[in-house]
């Protein structure tokens, strides 16, 4: 009897090693890459309409979003349904002469990689595609050569996402968290640096600082509408940072986004606001001890010619979220997100005062 149970517990573990081991990551590719940029004219479409001067490399797409630099696409045959996982090995890179502005929100500090399996028929297919452009400080480089890898899990369902993140940028160093509580231009001074975060000037190069966050406004409420997978780099400002010394007078500035957020109608020509009803507060990670550069604002030259600003138009809002109905009419405690101001019970009317400095009475409200 003894014998039996060892017999049928070393079929269990054979059983169970075998499941294991077909599910571990096959490699299926193994490519390398060598890009040569060049700038040409483009014929976007047989209407004749050109782009000039844009950067062009051999087998490379384009998408409709980001027209300056073209993808790399590879297509091949699975054996069925999977997760494929890819990453590249760079070897060489070069600096492109693409404007940092109109593409910040395009690129990311890694190379992009989109990868998807789809059924065609009763075969599968895994798709890779890949942006070979990143940013680097203030510059987008570009891949010249490196190595393409990709590895295929079969039997685990793979869904359509976005750029793949294999470590978070959270996963090592040292952060500061910090918060804001409405949108605008904010600094940092060395003082609050010494005092708040008790960090020692001394040891800080000012190039390497970096800021991250996901910008203003709460995250989408469905599932998949919010595309980055880590916490993307937001561009500062540090004058004097060129020394390579953090001094008792430096700053660091940046622009930050608070919790609520404000959009425009270009349908209905007005602004529309949107209340953050999970937080009061917006959230960013300042970072001392990466190796690398952090991103900058660029400064733009001098404007030719003068204007005189004299006014300009503001928003001013009245919105105190008090009441919940379902809290307010029921035993419940309050549920979604309708919430409202002052109670109209017993009073049917209210004032309220709006503070506006140097308001010109001369125009309309």
């Amino acid at each position: 009897m003894h014998k039996v149970y060892i017999k049928l517990f070393f079929s269990f573990l054979f059983c169970l090693s075998f499941q294991v081991n077909h599910l571990k990551a096959q490699e299926v590719l193994n490519e390398a890459l060598s890009i040569s940029w060049e700038k040409k004219d483009l014929e976007l479409d047989e209407s004749g309409t050109m782009l000039e001067n844009v950067y062009s490399f051999e087998n490379g797409c384009r998408e409709p979003m980001l027209i300056q630099i073209p993808y790399l696409n590879y297509t091949f045959q699975v054996q069925g349904p999977g997760k494929i996982t890819a990453y590249i090995t760079e070897n060489e890179t070069q600096v492109l002469d693409i404007d940092l502005k109109e593409n910040l929100n395009k690129l990311d500090n890694d190379f992009i990689i989109n990868k998807s399996i789809e059924k065609n028929g009763d075969k599968y297919f895994a798709r890779i595609s890949i942006l070979p452009a990143k940013l680097n400080g203030t510059s987008i480089i570009g891949l010249a050569s490196g190595t393409l890898k990709a590895s295929f899990t079969p039997g685990v369902a793979e869904m359509r996402r976005g750029p793949t993140t294999i470590d978070s940028k959270l996963a090592s160093g040292t952060y500061h968290k910090i918060s804001v509580a409405k949108s605008g231009i904010f600094k940092i001074s060395a003082e609050f640096l010494q005092t708040e975060l008790n960090l020692d000037l001394t040891t800080i190069d000012p190039k390497k600082i970096k800021i991250y966050g996901h910008g203003g406004g709460r995250l989408p409420l469905r599932a998949g509408e919010y595309t980055k997978e880590d916490l993307p780099e937001i561009p500062i400002w540090i004058p004097g940072e060129s020394d390579n010394i953090f001094d008792s007078n430096d700053n660091i500035y940046f622009y930050a986004e608070g919790p609520n957020s404000w959009r425009y109608d270009e349908d209905d020509m007005e602004l529309q606001f949107e209340m953050n009803t999970y937080s009061n507060k917006n959230y960013y990670f300042i970072q001392f001890d990466d190796s690398t550069n952090g991103l900058r604002i660029n400064i733009d030259g001098a404007v030719d010619g003068e204007t005189d600003i004299t006014s300009y138009d503001v928003v001013s809002r009245l919105e105190s979220d008090q009441y919940n109905i379902l809290d307010y009419v029921s035993l419940n405690q309050g549920s979604g997100q309708d919430w409202f101001g002052d109670l109209f019970k017993n009073l049917r009317t209210a004032s309220y005062l709006f503070s506006i400095p140097n308001l010109v009475l001369a125009d309309s409200i």
